[in-house]
């Protein structure tokens, strides 16, 4: 289903940060389907390091489609890195996470944090857009390994 053309209003299940993970995701698009789903936040830092742990917040199934992945953090590259990653795993979408109120997600830059840094933000959003273009017109993943020269 194209996102772009939900008929609305629509219903959907927002991003709860240790609520709505796969398991809960599957029960409600089983019991209910909301419009659109929503996976808790994603810490670029932590995704593009590649930690296993948050895999497990990037599962799902076809039943929950639409689907957006939430992201978090402050550093414009690293959404670049995470955007991409969530292309290539096919989320139908990308949520930037701009107001966590959490104390450990706004000590660390991220969430509510950057409320106000039109800049950082601006950054972030084009980031993801490049990074949308890019996958859309046949990105090498190669691009991203540092050669060895």
């Amino acid at each position: 289903m194209n996102i772009k053309k939900l008929p609305g209003p629509i219903i959907g299940l927002a991003p709860m940060d240790g609520v709505t993970d796969h398991p809960l995701r599957y029960i409600y698009s089983s019991s209910f389907k909301p419009d659109l789903v929503f996976t808790e936040f994603i810490n670029t830092e932590a995704l593009t390091r590649g930690q296993p742990q948050v895999m497990e917040y990037l599962r799902y199934a076809a039943l929950e489609r639409p689907i957006i992945a939430q992201l978090s953090g402050k550093n414009p590259k690293s959404f670049y890195t995470a955007a991409l990653i969530l292309c290539f795993l096919g989320f139908d979408g990308i949520d930037v996470n701009l107001g966590c109120p959490a104390r450990t997600v706004v000590k660390n830059g991220g969430g509510a944090a950057l409320i106000g840094k039109y800049e950082i933000v601006l950054d972030i959003i084009k980031e993801c857009r490049r990074t949308i273009n890019d996958f859309q017109n046949g990105f090498n993943v190669q691009n991203l390994i540092p050669s060895r020269a």
